[in-house]
């Protein structure tokens, strides 16, 4: 793997790790102060989104190793396995989503927010999407899957943010 696209690699798990972290900051505490279930819900939700930059970081760090004498085509193939993590947490999240637009729809469930609570949401939207886009661009640059999928799992955030809340 060249040395700038693991660099690249590393940084977009890097960002991605920091910019979830102080969402989550400010998201945990708006949903306590407005005793908002979901926005509290979404807090804790884009504090795990840490854990898919984690792999995106472990795997460029595994396939970067040289080859050795158990490994004599390289570790390459940690990457694609940090991609299938990445794309099955995402699978994870569409089949969340579809459970809880159904039981929405069932149940007729009126939404309760606050200004600021949509303010945060706005703009963790936007966030988000900017982060999906730095990911997807440094994914296609790098051929990076696992950058890719988690520039997926970013834009299906951004999107989860804008339906559901």
């Amino acid at each position: 793997m060249l040395e700038s696209s693991k660099k690249l690699g590393y940084t977009e798990g890097i960002v991605s790790i920091i910019v979830n972290t102080l969402l989550f900051g400010i998201k945990i505490w708006v949903g306590l102060a407005a005793s908002s279930v979901a926005m509290t819900a979404d807090a804790w939700h884009t504090l795990s989104d840490t854990l898919t930059s984690l792999v995106v970081i472990l795997g460029f760090w595994i396939s970067s190793r040289p080859k050795d004498e158990e490994h004599p085509f390289g570790h390459g193939r940690a990457e694609v396995i940090a991609s299938v993590v990445i794309a099955t947490l995402l699978a994870v999240v569409g089949v969340s989503f579809f459970k809880n637009s159904v039981h929405e729809l069932i149940v007729r469930q009126n939404a309760n927010f606050t200004t600021l609570s949509l303010v945060v949401f706005a703009v963790s939207a936007v966030i988000k999407e900017g982060l999906a886009r730095f990911s997807l661009w440094a994914g296609k640059k790098t051929k990076s899957q696992s950058l890719i999928a988690d520039g997926w799992h970013h834009r299906s955030d951004c999107r989860q943010v804008c339906v559901v809340d």
